[in-house]
């Protein structure tokens, strides 16, 4: 019903047949003509709506795609942007924040796989939201980890102040449960964009900066705090 091959044969088909009851029926050249022209320009109107319907559906497809990647506003904007945006490689300065749910594994035992994945998500959405409300974007989840970014999809002033305040909120919203929140947060240069093959694109950022993030919240296993925050930072 999309097809424009099918309006085209539909509208085509019904010409014909009119045509044929046309002449039985005994209509005057000029009424089966005009009879005609009518069901010919409905026929055309199709092709064109299905066209129309095709690209709709085709470019909607594409604002889903880049919404795993980008904020509302942007995968909504200009297509061709928000492409750039995450197929295009960049350096850039951005603060990463590295996220660990402390206790989670040893908690969920008790519960069954329905239940413990349930409750990983509305935690996991939970720090998600902190992170979207302070700017910036969830890179990936890791099991009951995550990785954020301040300040790769587009510019953020004050990335890592946004970061920082990001993950008081998150602090405040696992106190609400039984576990422990370890976070490592570092600001410096990054490279963004897709990474993977033509089967499965991803977007993320790579460099030292990320994998200092993840060794400051590693060292919160050992310090008596659940925040570690870098000079650079």
């Amino acid at each position: 019903r999309l097809s424009r091959h099918a309006a085209a044969w539909s509208g085509s088909l019904s010409v014909a047949g009119f045509a044929a009851v046309a002449v039985a029926a005994g209509y005057t050249f000029v009424e089966g003509l005009f009879v005609c022209a009518i069901i010919g320009c409905a026929g055309l109107l199709g092709m064109r709506m299905a066209d129309n319907t095709r690209r709709a559906a085709a470019a909607e497809a594409s604002r889903v795609i880049l919404r795993r990647f980008l904020p509302a506003h942007l995968a909504d904007g200009d297509p061709q942007t928000a492409l750039d945006l995450v197929t295009r490689p960049r350096n850039l300065e951005a603060t990463i924040l590295v996220s660990d749910l402390r206790g989670f594994t040893t908690f969920v035992e008790k519960l069954s796989p329905d239940a413990a994945l349930a409750f990983l998500n509305e935690v996991q959405g939970a720090l998600a939201e902190c992170v979207r409300r302070n700017g910036g974007t969830v890179d990936k989840f890791l099991g009951d980890g995550m990785l954020a970014v301040f300040g790769a999809l587009e510019p953020l002033e004050n990335h890592a102040r946004a970061a920082v305040r990001a993950s008081l909120e998150m602090r405040d919203a696992v106190a609400a449960t039984p576990l422990k929140l370890g976070v490592g947060i570092h600001s410096g240069p990054v490279v963004a964009g897709c990474i993977g093959s033509g089967e499965r694109l991803e977007f993320t950022v790579i460099g030292d900066t990320v994998n200092t993030a993840a060794r400051l919240e590693a060292l919160t296993k050992d310090l008596p705090t659940d925040i570690v925050v870098s000079e650079a930072t």
